[in-house]
């Protein structure tokens, strides 16, 4: 029997109000309030609702062959908790069945791992204090942002004494291997380092995104059914934005449904596929990679001078914090690290309505907020 490692992602990132040129220096709110609750309740309403309806359905009718994982970012969590407790409640629910394992990312969905080490593992405790106050989980699986990852991440997982990693199932990394098992880092035997087949996980992504029926699952269930007899692990990865309104909900629960009445599948949590899969290959990724654009690694976010300058002048405004205790700017500098709207406002090709007018707003909040904070003028 093969087992699939099935994990939802969930985030949506926090908008910030548009900031021009003219109001630098008047120091106004940088969050638009009413856009966050208004993307929230769409969040909840079109994709996090009819999920966790299914999820449920699926717990009751195969309850020993069908466990989950989740990663949610902090401020997803902080956003439910104070505008949506009723849909926290239903998560709390489902984690109560035994059915879900919480993974740990940096609390506010950022690339910290890239620039501070420090700040990386403090975004890392912040989450795994909240998943404890709000899931009673100690989370020992780790799921970086955009699933960022390489050699060094591992050497500190083994030495944060983490079970294991998940990150992207790159076919040049693996060469031969088929992706399909648990591996290890170089020198750090005891982490499991599970990749994401992204083959399968954005065929499935794809199906569900413009489902009208369950038609499609067939053949995404039809693709995974080549591994049943090999005892493979299979690992899927889904933003549930892929999952939008009860069509697509129903359509994903048709998928699971198809696989566990075949016999050949087992869905399990992690650190359960730990406990009968122990790592027996090592892979070697020296450089950073991650699940971004088709190239993989992190070329949209640091490929070009103002993308490195933005990425810099952020930076730089959150160790000015941290350093002078303001935990208020800091929270806000850390706001505008989240590493997806950085994605749309970095890449004005791929998201042209967001990418050149969100910039300049982003530059605009920036130099506010380090006027804010200085009394040196700035150049504007």
């Amino acid at each position: 029997m093969s087992t699939i490692c099935l994990y939802f992602a969930l985030h949506s990132p926090i908008p910030l109000r548009k900031y021009s040129f003219f109001q630098i220096g008047k120091h106004q709110p940088y969050v638009d309030e009413e856009a966050w609750q208004k993307a929230l309740s769409e969040y909840v309403d079109q994709h996090l609702e009819p999920l966790c309806e299914t999820l449920g359905q699926l717990i009751a009718g195969s309850p020993e062959r069908f466990k989950w994982s989740m990663v949610a970012s902090g401020t997803l969590l902080e956003g439910l908790k104070t505008h949506h407790p009723s849909t926290l409640q239903t998560l709390q629910a489902l984690s109560a069945s035994g059915h879900i394992e919480w993974l740990l990312q940096p609390y506010y969905h950022s690339l910290s791992f890239l620039q501070d080490r420090e700040e990386f593992q403090a975004q890392l405790e912040l989450h795994h204090q909240q998943l404890s106050d709000l899931f009673g989980q100690a989370p020992q699986i780790w799921l970086n942002t955009a699933l960022v990852y390489n050699n060094y991440l591992g050497y500190l997982a083994q030495r944060l004494q983490v079970k294991g990693i998940i990150t992207e199932g790159i076919p040049q990394l693996i060469g031969d291997h088929s992706p399909h098992q648990v591996f290890h880092p170089p020198h750090s035997k005891k982490v499991g380092l599970y990749l994401r087949d992204y083959a399968l996980s954005d065929m499935l992504g794809d199906r569900l995104r413009h489902a009208i029926d369950d038609s499609g699952m067939h053949e995404v269930a039809s693709k995974v059914n080549q591994y049943k007899q090999h005892d493979k692990v299979i690992t899927l990865g889904l933003d549930i934005r892929q999952i939008k309104g009860e069509v697509a909900a129903r359509a994903f629960g048709s998928f699971v449904q198809l696989l566990l009445n075949q016999g050949h599948f087992q869905f399990q949590t992690p650190s359960e596929i730990l406990l009968t899969h122990l790592p027996q290959k090592s892979i070697d990724i020296p450089h950073f990679i991650s699940q971004a654009g088709s190239e993989k690694n992190l070329t949209a976010w640091m490929a070009s001078p103002l993308q490195k300058e933005m990425m810099e002048k952020l930076e730089a405004l959150r160790i000015l914090f941290l350093k002078g205790n303001d935990s208020e700017n800091l929270h806000l500098c850390r706001l505008l690290q989240d590493a997806e709207s950085l994605y749309a406002v970095m890449n004005p090709v791929s998201h042209p309505k967001e990418g050149l007018a969100g910039y300049r707003n982003l530059l605009h909040i920036i130099s506010d907020l380090t006027l804010k904070n200085s009394h040196e003028p700035i150049d504007r």
